[in-house]
């Protein structure tokens, strides 16, 4: 089941139009997909979806596409920026 979510958010990061880019601070951009947050709509607060490996964007590129995988090491609380 862990296997289907991760195809269908990485099918989403392509087709969605809430899909968008986060710069890192170490420089890695990686595709994400950034939603409101329905719960509280008084205040502007976005809930970022993005997979714990994928490949960045600002990379060269490595043979295959999964061999290009790197891990994202994004964290709570971590700042990052919206491209």
């Amino acid at each position: 089941m862990a296997v289907d979510k991760l195809r269908s958010l990485k099918k989403a990061l392509l087709y969605s139009y809430q899909a968008a880019i986060a710069v890192l601070p170490n420089g890695n951009e990686f595709k994400c997909l950034i939603n409101p947050d329905k719960n509280k709509p008084a205040y502007d607060n976005k809930i970022i979806s993005i997979p714990y490996r994928d490949i960045c964007l600002n990379a060269p590129m490595m043979g295959k596409t999964t061999q290009g995988e790197i891990d994202v090491d994004l964290k709570v609380g971590d700042v990052f920026m919206w491209k």
